[in-house]
Order: structure tokens, then C-alpha cells, then sequence
């Protein structure tokens, strides 16, 4: 929770060989967010876009589920890029499941999404 982009960087570990076929850009954001370059950490809109460019690619062949358990215990980078992602989901064969308590200390807020 503590660690920006560890949510994240758990979601994409098992695709990262795809990040190569990003533009560059968007590669370098992911790679900098996750501690693999030594560039400094983008902004997180663009890891937020380099991410939905990344799962959209995945999900071209096949589509692509994505459940996110215990939301509420996301880092906020990581659950600011999620959720952009999910809020911008239209055609790209993605479906993407978030799961959260209710009264926890820490709380995960998908405003604008369907609960």
C-alpha cells in the first residue's frame, strides 16, 4: 500500500515482455513506474495511458479479465491508473472486477463506475 505502482506492477509482472511493443513513450513510463529504468517516475497520467494501451493490446486476441481483490488496499497510483483504465473500457474486449470492503480504514472510491 505503501509503494507506488506495486498493485499495478503485480497486475502487468507476467506481460511486461509486451512492454517492447508499446511506443516508446509509454514503454519507458511503465518501465520507470516499476523501478526497471533509470529514468525518473513519469506522470501518472501517462502510466495511467501506458497501462490501458498494454491490457488493450492483450486483449485483442483473446479479450482479458482482470479481478482486483481487496481494492481497498491498493496503493493510490496504482488505483488512480485502474481506474482510469476501467473508465475509459468501451470495445477492447476488457472486463475489469474490483472487490473492496465496506468500512475498512482505508477505502477504495470507483466513482463513476457500475458497483
Amino acid at each position: 500500500m505503501q509503494l507506488p505502482y506495486a498493485a499495478l506492477h503485480q497486475l502487468l509482472y507476467p506481460v511486461l515482455d509486451r512492454v517492447d511493443t508499446l511506443p516508446e513513450l509509454q514503454g519507458a513510463a511503465l518501465t520507470s513506474a516499476f523501478g526497471l529504468a533509470p529514468q525518473p517516475v513519469p506522470d501518472r497520467f501517462l502510466v495511467a495511458v501506458s497501462a490501458l494501451t498494454l491490457m488493450s493490446d492483450l486483449a485483442a486476441d483473446t479479450g482479458l479479465v482482470c479481478l482486483v481483490d481487496n481494492a481497498h488496499w491498493l496503493d493510490q497510483p496504482s488505483a488512480d491508473a485502474l481506474l482510469f483504465v476501467a473508465r475509459r473500457l468501451q470495445a477492447e474486449g476488457i472486463a475489469l472486477l474490483f472487490a473492496a470492503r465496506e468500512g475498512e480504514t482505508h477505502r477504495f472510491t470507483s466513482t463513476g463506475l457500475p458497483e
